[in-house]
């Protein structure tokens, strides 16, 4: 958690006025704080009188864009609106910090659309009105490392078809859930593996919700997800960045760089590690079938699939790609598909571009194998939690189209 408050005009009280605090005639003051998972603000000003809080995001920009912000407000005055002016930080262009509508809780579980904002420069102003003297702010609706254990838990618990894993310890030791769903009597090895990752850049919170959401559908009752369960084998990370989604850091560039740059044959990470091994055990069985990075675009962007271009797989391969991306098309009919190529022939850009999570998969998988980075929008009215969930339901029935055939992958 990022926390740093450097103003807020406290001052001793005097007699006369801590005895109306003691009366109840005095308005309690606000506090803001973020020092609690994921948390993430500095506050620069408080404004008592008007109720007014200047502030910006407070991530370590060596552990990756200073844009993610999540923060809790105590003892605002309910009768009149809280404004938020947030200021973004030098490092990072201002879109990315400033969602036109902020994620709003007042139990800090569920969380819904603030009113837009307004934007002058490099402010933008959230006016929150609310009859809770206790809410929640943040730049989107907050996925925790302890969410993401939560929730793997009570899916292995409510599924006997579920089991739940540690895919590793992180760098700073903590554990990163992740889920293995697979159902009946096929034996695995003739199972396609299907893989699913998210937040490989910690600041992308969309991404562990439509992992959720994909999860959700996966074990209910739709007779597509059933097939899926019957069929394949799937594997689930709704966060791979555990460290700097716990400490509120944005993840992307971070130093020496971020975990979607990771994927050599010797990575940094413990956790791109952790998933390439597993994801090779697959391949040696000749049945890996699918990887799905999970991601959100930049702010106005519609929903994007980063596809390896045709000339740089074969024939087969680019065929069910295209086949992949007609029937993403009908669930996702505003879908960009953008090429996941190399910039230049320069060995520079070539090694960058090997690095990144769906070429490497796709140079270390099997002949039938896709990968893909899906991109789901935030600065958008259904950049919310249902909407990312919803992303993950229909994800789901394009997988289990594309699995039924009209080939078998």
């Amino acid at each position: 958690m990022r926390a740093n408050v450097m103003g807020g005009f406290s001052r001793v009280l005097p007699v006369a006025a801590l005895l109306a605090l003691q009366t109840g005639s005095l308005r309690a003051e606000l506090r803001i704080s973020s020092d609690f998972e994921s948390g993430s603000a500095q506050v620069i000003e408080i404004d008592q009188a008007t109720q007014t809080v200047l502030f910006q995001p407070a991530g370590d920009a060596a552990r990756g864009w200073p844009n993610w912000w999540f923060l809790r407000v105590d003892g605002a005055d309910p009768q009149r609106p809280v404004v938020f002016k947030l200021r973004s930080r030098p490092e990072i262009a201002a879109s990315w910090t400033m969602p036109l509508r902020a994620a709003f809780s007042t139990n800090g579980t569920t969380w819904v659309h603030t009113a837009p904002g307004e934007r002058r420069g490099a402010v933008e102003t959230y006016r929150v009105s609310t009859p809770s003297a206790t809410f929640w702010l943040a730049w989107g609706p907050p996925f925790t490392v302890s969410d993401a254990k939560a929730f793997v838990h009570s899916v292995a618990t409510e599924h006997s078809f579920a089991k739940e894993f540690e895919l590793c310890k992180s760098l700073e030791g903590r554990s990163v859930p992740a889920l293995q769903i697979a159902e009946g009597n096929p034996p695995d090895d003739k199972r396609p593996g299907i893989w699913i990752l998210a937040r490989q850049h910690a600041w992308e919170v969309g991404g562990s919700w439509v992992a959720r959401g994909f999860v959700e559908w996966l074990v209910g009752s739709d007779e597509s997800a059933r097939w899926i369960r019957q069929h394949a084998e799937v594997f689930v990370v709704p966060i791979m960045d555990a460290d700097r989604v716990a400490t509120g850091d944005g993840g992307k560039n971070s130093q020496p760089h971020d975990h979607n740059r990771d994927w050599t044959e010797t990575p940094h990470y413990v956790e791109v590690a952790a998933a390439q091994k597993q994801i090779q055990s697959v391949v040696r069985q000749g049945r890996m079938g699918m990887m799905l990075d999970l991601h959100n675009p930049g702010a106005g962007s519609p929903p994007e699939l980063y596809v390896i271009p045709g000339n740089l797989v074969s024939t087969a391969t680019a065929g069910r790609q295209d086949r992949f991306i007609s029937l993403l098309r009908e669930q996702v009919p505003d879908l960009k598909i953008v090429d996941e190529h190399p910039r230049s022939d320069a060995p520079e850009d070539q090694t960058r571009w090997r690095s990144l999570t769906a070429p490497w998969v796709q140079a270390h998988a099997n002949p039938q194998t896709i990968s893909f980075t899906l991109e789901t929008p935030w600065n958008a009215p259904h950049g919310t939690t249902e909407s990312y969930r919803e992303m993950g339901r229909k994800l789901g029935l394009v997988i289990e189209k594309y699995l039924r055939g009209p080939e078998k992958p």
